[in-house]
């Protein structure tokens, strides 16, 4: 499966994770990170978000 995640989400992780909600969605992310880490998934970037995230 291809996944593609926006700026915001992969920014969740630096994100203050004093609110539960935000701390699970950064867990969230993390885990789909490390799916695709294992190989699991294939994460399709952009030159936007290239330029987003520089």
């Amino acid at each position: 499966m291809t996944i593609y995640l926006d700026t915001c989400a992969l920014n969740r992780l630096t994100d203050d994770l004093s609110s539960p909600r935000v701390r699970r969605e950064a867990q969230a992310v993390a885990q789909i990170l490390d799916l695709v880490d294992a190989g699991k998934l294939l994460f399709l970037s952009s030159t936007v978000l290239e330029y987003e995230i520089s």
